[in-house]
């Protein structure tokens, strides 16, 4: 093997070892994203159904629907 041939490999191992760092690198980051993306969510909801308990009236039903995620079921015809 030449000398060129063998740097060139060399170079393409350490690609390769760069990439698959940063590809464990996009997962963790996706990973953190979505668990921040469900914290805020999960907050959100704690808000809007706090929110609606303090209110008079059907908001208060509306709230349990919220609460356990009913208010995003579609409904099947």
């Amino acid at each position: 093997m030449t000398n060129g041939r063998a740097e060139t490999l060399r170079i393409l191992a350490n690609a390769f070892d760069e990439l698959e760092q940063l590809r464990c690198r996009l997962r963790d980051d996706s990973e953190h994203v979505r668990h921040a993306m469900d914290a805020a969510r999960n907050e959100e909801r704690a808000a809007v159904v706090a929110y609606l308990r303090a209110c008079d009236g059907e908001s208060y039903d509306f709230a349990d629907d919220i609460e356990l995620g009913e208010h995003r079921r579609e409904e099947k015809p």
